[in-house]
């Protein structure tokens, strides 16, 4: 297992790596948004940034990851609107973490308990 530590802004270049399946950010010092996708890379299957300091919403190119199935932002500092109906297009998708963040989490009829096609788990 290779162990790194990285600070900084996350690069959106780093999404476009054509054998990148899994990509692992967690427990870094990593900060500042995670930005939109300029080019959303289909092969990307487990995306984890939790336990770092990101800011600001969660992008909404991210439902264009059609084969991710594990999502983790969690313990981080991001805020705004999740809407978790906009998670159901990713059809793949068996866990989500959005956990110890500022974000609203809404099942995308108002502010209602969440109830559609997916377990948040804490």
């Amino acid at each position: 297992m290779l162990c790194t530590f990285f600070a900084g802004e996350i690069l959106p270049s780093i999404y476009t790596l054509p054998v990148l399946h899994d990509l692992d950010l967690s427990w870094n010092q990593l900060y500042g948004p995670i930005r939109e996708f300029n080019k959303v890379p289909p092969w990307l299957v487990s995306l984890d940034l939790s336990r770092n300091e990101l800011s600001g919403p969660i992008p909404k190119t991210i439902v264009q990851l059609t084969r991710l199935a594990h999502l983790d932002v969690s313990s981080n500092n991001l805020t705004g609107l999740a809407e978790l109906t906009s998670f159901c297009r990713l059809r793949n998708l068996v866990s989500l973490h959005l956990s110890d963040n500022k974000l609203l989490v809404v099942d995308g009829e108002g502010n209602n308990p969440p109830h559609v096609c997916l377990d948040l788990q804490n």
